[in-house]
């Protein structure tokens, strides 16, 4: 079994035979290790909402960055593995130290530590619950309390456990991805204060929906008013693309159970993420246009 940390500069038996080891950006060896990941887990798991270099460049080597630099679990392989494992022996618990073999072996060449740094990142997300000597569960409300010491704290963690019935991170992508304030989609991390975060997005659904109604409306008088002036054409085919906000999913969500109804594949995501955002152009669009017509009837 390899358990040596990947050597700089990479000689070709690693590259061959365990080519999904990390790849980071700044020297991690054997001495420094524990040093390192501790730091990036206490950035973290911390109060603080900007991820600092070093943590940041550990983040990306293991894939737990998405495509804007945000935490996100979705990306990464070996999570995605892990969750896999765990939602296949639901209401079972999963020898931590079985996983540590499995992905310190190829293609892997995990050190043990990293594959429990992406353990507590899923346990921080939400995704998964921990157990440790004795039976303490812990969960993302109490990993600061267990972790503010570094990694060392995990030699204590014997299991892991699925956390929730469904997977929070899709949830907590189109969060954000509608414009909810990160620090809100953060609550869904914590079963407890769920509720909270789902306030805030039933604001932020109500919002949308009125966003659609009024350019849908005002699309409409262009049609009649000002069809010779404006490009209505290409007003309907930006219009087009709105109907990829799933409105009657948002509205069906008002208790925590109902976040299972909003949970959509990353590219779906993207697209949504695309659809509001082109829904605020054409809101202030037609903000502009109808100040400066100075509309009559009603229209403006």
């Amino acid at each position: 079994m390899f358990s040596e940390i990947k050597p700089e500069p990479f000689d070709n038996y690693f590259n061959n035979e365990y080519k999904k080891h990390p790849k980071f950006s700044q020297a991690i060896t054997r001495e420094n290790i524990t040093g390192e990941f501790s730091s990036a887990l206490n950035n973290l798991i911390s109060s603080q909402t900007t991820l600092f270099g070093n943590s940041k460049s550990i983040l990306n080597a293991l894939d737990l960055l998405d495509n804007n630099g945000h935490f996100s679990t979705s990306t990464s392989e070996v999570a995605k593995s892990i969750m896999d494992m765990a939602k296949a022996e639901t209401g079972k618990n999963i020898k931590v130290e079985d996983l540590i073999s499995r992905f310190n072996d190829a293609p892997y060449g995990h050190d043990p530590i990293m594959t429990q740094f992406i353990i507590l990142a899923l346990t921080f997300n939400g995704e998964i619950a921990l157990k440790a000597a004795g039976g303490k569960t812990i969960t993302s409300s109490e990993m600061v309390d267990v972790f503010k010491s570094g990694m060392e704290a995990f030699e204590n963690i014997k299991y892991l456990t699925l956390e929730s019935e469904f997977d929070i991170q899709p949830v907590i992508s189109l969060f954000t991805a509608i414009g909810v304030e990160p620090d809100t989609a953060k609550k869904l991390r914590v079963s407890s204060r769920r509720s909270e975060a789902i306030q805030d997005f039933r604001s932020r659904y109500l919002k949308i929906n009125e966003e659609l109604e009024y350019s849908n409306n005002k699309l409409s008088a262009l049609s009649i008013h000002q069809s010779g002036i404006v490009d209505i054409d290409g007003l309907k085919e930006k219009h087009k693309l709105l109907s990829n906000i799933p409105i009657k999913d948002f509205e069906k969500v008002k208790t925590p159970t109902d976040l299972k109804k909003i949970i959509y594949k990353d590219a779906e995501i993207k697209s949504i993420a695309k659809s509001v955002e082109m829904l605020h152009r054409l809101h202030s669009f037609y903000n502009m246009t109808f100040g400066h017509f100075n509309f009559h009837n009603g229209l403006s």
